[in-house]
């Protein structure tokens, strides 16, 4: 009995040290997603850029309130609060990059966690391609531990969310 004691003691040990090193080994989650929307470059830039758009795409927005706006775009930031089942969720969207048709960077600051977005458009045959590089750090290193076992899983929803927003333009 001792025997085995031991041995699950060492496994629960080199599984607890496993999940300790992906912090060290990963610090951040990058991921690509992309879609194709059926409509021109300038309609789907210029409804992908009207934050006031965002619930009718990513339905777990509950409110977006601006906290400052500015004439260049770059540095306008916004208050969201997300439902994420029953989970009410406070961040900072920060508008960090803003090139007319082509290209928008958002940075989210949600507490434990840090995420950039960087969004590239591009005309394509029939519609307007959409590519977003996306970058997420957990702000302490158990959450960096935790971050790199679910990149696939925000890279998932991120991919969701893209569609839906293709599915919304699309439809209008």
């Amino acid at each position: 009995m001792r025997k085995v004691l031991r041995y699950v003691a060492m496994v629960v040990l080199a599984l607890l040290l496993i999940f300790l090193s992906l912090g060290l080994f990963v610090p951040e989650v990058t991921y690509t997603t992309e879609v194709t929307v059926d409509k021109d470059l300038n309609t789907t830039f210029a409804k992908f850029a009207d934050r006031t758009t965002v619930k009718e795409w990513i339905p777990e927005v509950k409110t977006l309130e601006v906290i400052t706006a500015t004439p260049e775009i770059v540095g306008s930031q916004y208050r969201m609060v997300v439902d994420n089942n029953g989970q009410t969720t406070e961040m900072t969207e920060t508008t960090q990059a803003y090139e007319e048709n082509q290209a928008i960077t958002l940075h989210f600051d949600a507490g434990m966690m840090q995420k950039t977005d960087a969004y590239t458009f591009a005309g394509a045959a029939g519609g307007t391609a959409i590519t977003c590089q996306h970058t997420a750090r957990g702000d302490s290193y158990y959450a960096r531990c935790v971050f790199a076992l679910f990149g696939s899983a925000f890279e998932k929803i991120d991919q969701g969310y893209l569609d839906r927003f293709a599915e919304w333009v699309e439809s209008e």
